[in-house]
């Protein structure tokens, strides 16, 4: 690990987005955690964080594999022992309020963790196709639930009542539409119940990408 001579500014880890996180390296700042860590893997003298890859554990959601320890001063990052065969995870809730740095801020050869990454790819993440294609679909992002990136925030509305945002579980696709299950039912009375089969399209407003139900598709 080498000097990076460019300026680094750590974002908090829930104010990223999904594509920013799924598939990529991350240093996670984490200096009051490090005794704890202890506990499941090997921790360099003075660590003030670890080196991590994240990528989405069947059945637990965005997850981050531990790499390394790792002691960040300024610029200066110095890793510690590779710890990879120790296998120690951490899930998104309990980094989401940490501090990070994107793998492109640090100069890091990510390279020589490639291997660990195919296999924890093949090892943890869903074999269905339908699900890697949910995941896969950028125009989504914005409405994506990061823990849970199969759940996304859907827009229903109806005359005489005010919209509202409900959560759907992505289910499959059609040539234009989305299908989900919804996973709780609107305040108000829309015809909707927890669990019910539903259809939404994608729409573009003001620049951005919206996911609105569509009702007579039922």
């Amino acid at each position: 690990m080498a000097e990076n001579t460019q300026t680094v500014k750590l974002r908090v880890m829930e104010e990223a987005n999904f594509r920013e996180l799924y598939h990529r390296y991350q240093y996670i700042e984490c200096p009051e955690d490090m005794d704890a860590l202890k506990n499941a893997f090997t921790v360099m003298e003075g660590a003030t964080g670890i080196l991590t890859y994240c990528y989405i554990e069947e059945g637990l959601g965005l997850s981050f594999y531990i790499l390394c320890s790792a002691k960040m001063d300024g610029t200066e990052l110095e890793a510690g022992p590779d710890v990879t065969a120790q296998m120690a995870r951490v899930r998104y809730g309990d980094v989401c309020y940490k501090k990070f740095l994107d793998q492109g801020e640090l100069d890091v050869d990510w390279s020589a963790f490639d291997g660990i990454a195919a296999q924890t790819r093949e090892q943890f993440e869903t074999k269905e196709k339908l699900r890697q294609l949910i995941y896969d679909l950028e125009l989504i992002d914005g409405s994506r639930n990061v823990e849970c990136p199969e759940y996304v925030s859907v827009i229903v509305q109806k005359a005489g009542l005010y919209p509202e945002y409900v959560w759907v579980k992505c289910t499959g696709f059609g040539e234009t539409e989305i299908y989900g299950e919804l996973l709780e039912a609107p305040k108000q009375d829309f015809g909707l119940r927890k669990d019910d089969a539903i259809t939404f399209q994608m729409v573009q407003a003001e620049g951005k990408i919206y996911l609105m139900w569509v009702p007579d598709a039922e």
